[in-house]
């Protein structure tokens, strides 16, 4: 699809994990595993009228290893930063006739970053 239109990929998911570490007031590391589990889906438009979209969902599970990174940066304003790195367990995927079009599958890579005040 991606050569041909657009693609369309989404995810709703849930996830556990236990985090290992410590630190002090200043910063702390921590390091453990995870699992995030949900539904997913993927939908792909063409951009000529000769071609069939396809549509796809279905469960996805994903398991990681991740880590945390908190940091005080001044008084009570603090920031962390979260990364996992994982497998993709159960993927969805969408076919275009026989050929894969389109998914979620495969390595994963996630960050985030939050910024926080302690009241």
């Amino acid at each position: 699809f991606a050569r041909h239109g657009e693609i369309d990929l989404w995810m709703a998911s849930v996830g556990v994990g236990a985090l290992f570490g410590g630190g002090n007031d200043q910063c702390d590391l921590t390091l453990g595993p995870r699992i995030e589990g949900g539904w997913a889906g993927a939908r792909g438009r063409p951009d000529m009228g000769e071609m069939a979209g396809g549509e796809g969902s279905g469960p996805l599970l994903v398991a990681a290893l991740t880590t945390t990174l908190r940091a005080t940066l001044w008084r009570s304003l603090w920031v962390a930063l979260d990364v996992s790195i994982g497998q993709t367990l159960v993927h969805v995927t969408v076919y275009d006739g026989s050929d894969r079009a389109a998914g979620l599958r495969g390595p994963s890579l996630a960050a985030a970053g939050v910024l926080g005040s302690q009241w």
